[in-house]
């Protein structure tokens, strides 16, 4: 087994926001995909039950999205993705707890359930912060950051759906342009 292992479920928005990561840090992982006979054995074997996203690196198990992300940071901190101060962290961190809480559960009953007024909803709050994807070349600081590694698989997610704002479709071609999305995407899976 690889020091580190992403498991994976297909076409879920948060397995691409931590391979998108892993990837824009450079980080060579091996992608299990829980939906396999073979990934979905592993991952209970090492969960007790099938988790995706989830970690492991060596003794280090977490399936919680935001302690995940934290940890890669901290574990593989080149390039940063956290700005420096306590002041912008912090920021990040509130922005991001928005973005978790209230926007991937819009997208969750969309994908999940069909719903047409999810969809709408989480088009309305894009659409409504639609400047700050046009402000600076990346979503709050000049440099690629963990926002930016969470809104772009939501993003390409509910595209096909939904009419973005022409601010949010430019951001999100430019971001899925990156070789670490397109990575991503194709990431090798048992």
């Amino acid at each position: 087994m690889f020091a580190l292992n992403l498991f994976t479920k297909s076409n879920c928005a948060r397995s691409e926001m931590i391979s998108f990561m892993l990837h824009e840090k450079g980080q060579e992982f091996r992608s299990i995909a829980v939906d396999t006979t073979g990934g979905a054995a592993l991952s209970k074997n090492m969960f007790n039950a099938i988790q995706a996203p989830a970690l492991v690196d060596h003794e280090v198990r977490l399936i919680d999205l935001d302690l995940i992300l934290e940890y890669i940071e901290e574990r593989y901190p080149h390039p940063t993705m956290m700005p420096t101060g306590p002041d912008k962290r912090v920021h990040i961190r509130i922005l991001l707890r928005r973005v978790f809480n209230d926007l991937y559960p819009l997208l969750d009953r969309f994908q999940n359930d069909g719903s047409h007024e999810a969809a709408n909803e989480l088009c309305t709050e894009l659409n409504n912060i639609a400047p700050l994807f046009s402000a600076q070349p990346y979503l709050v600081h000049d440099y690629f950051n963990l926002l930016d590694a969470a809104f772009v698989p939501l993003l390409r997610h509910i595209r096909p759906h939904v009419r973005l704002s022409p601010q949010i479709t430019q951001y999100l071609d430019r971001m899925t342009s990156r070789d670490a999305f397109k990575k991503s995407i194709v990431a090798e899976t048992v």
